[in-house]
């Protein structure tokens, strides 16, 4: 699952956290917090995925991290 960079041990592996959210009016933040607080680690490398809906829906996304 993570990947280990050069010239550190098996116990110091630097792993990818996906946090995926869906979009309505605002970007809930709250998936991201519990990642941040349960499961990243130093080092880690988190990436946000936003379910955005299409543009025709009349939606506008605010992002307040």
């Amino acid at each position: 699952m993570g990947k280990q960079e050069k010239g550190s041990s098996s116990s110091e592996r630097v792993e990818k956290v996906l946090v995926a959210v869906k979009a309505s009016k605002e970007i809930p933040k709250t998936a991201l917090v519990w990642a941040l607080t349960h499961v990243v680690q130093p080092g880690d490398c988190i990436t946000m995925l936003v379910v955005v809906p299409p543009p025709s829906s009349g939606i506008i996304i605010m992002l307040d991290l």
